[in-house]
C-alpha cells in the first residue's frame, strides 16, 4: 500500500514539473514574440527615424539656442535636423546661422501603447489603452 502511494506521489511529481517547464518555455515564447514583433520595430523607429522631409521652415540661431532646443520647439528629433542640415558639431552652431527644420515624424502607431506597458506599474493603464483603441474604436465606427 505504501509503495502506491509513493508511486502516485513520483506521477504527480513528474506532472507537476512537466507543467512548469511547458509554462516556462510558454513564457519564453511570448516573451520572443514581443521582442521580436513589438519593442524591436519600435526601438529601430526610433533609433533610424526615417530621412527627414524638407518642411521649408527656415530657423534663424539667436543667442543662447541650441539644437536640442530647437528640436524640441518645432517636435522633431534632433538626429533629423543635424542629417538634413548636414551638421558636423552639433555643439557648434552661431547666431545668425540658417537652419532648415524637417517635418515632423508622425506619431509610431502604437507608442501610447508600448510607453504605457513599460513598466508593470503602468500595465493596467496599458491594457485600458489597448482597449479604448482598438475595442471601443470598433464599436463606434459601426
Amino acid at each position: 500500500m505504501k509503495r502506491a502511494t509513493a508511486s502516485l506521489t513520483f506521477r504527480r511529481r513528474i506532472r507537476v514539473l512537466f507543467v512548469l517547464i511547458f509554462l516556462s518555455f510558454l513564457v519564453l515564447v511570448l516573451r520572443l514574440t514581443y521582442i521580436i514583433f513589438w519593442w524591436y520595430p519600435y526601438y529601430e523607429y526610433k533609433r533610424n527615424p526615417p530621412p527627414p522631409a524638407d518642411s521649408g521652415i527656415v530657423y534663424t540661431v539667436k543667442n543662447g539656442d541650441y539644437l536640442f532646443a530647437i528640436s524640441k520647439r518645432f517636435q522633431v528629433p534632433l538626429k533629423s535636423v543635424i542629417r538634413l542640415n548636414d551638421i558636423k558639431n552639433p555643439d557648434l552652431i552661431h547666431p545668425g546661422d540658417k537652419i532648415r527644420i524637417p517635418e515632423p515624424l508622425p506619431a509610431y502607431p502604437n507608442e501610447e501603447i508600448i510607453v504605457a506597458l513599460e513598466s508593470p506599474a503602468n500595465f493596467w493603464k496599458g491594457v485600458k489603452t489597448v482597449w479604448e483603441k482598438h475595442v471601443v474604436a470598433s464599436q463606434s465606427s459601426e
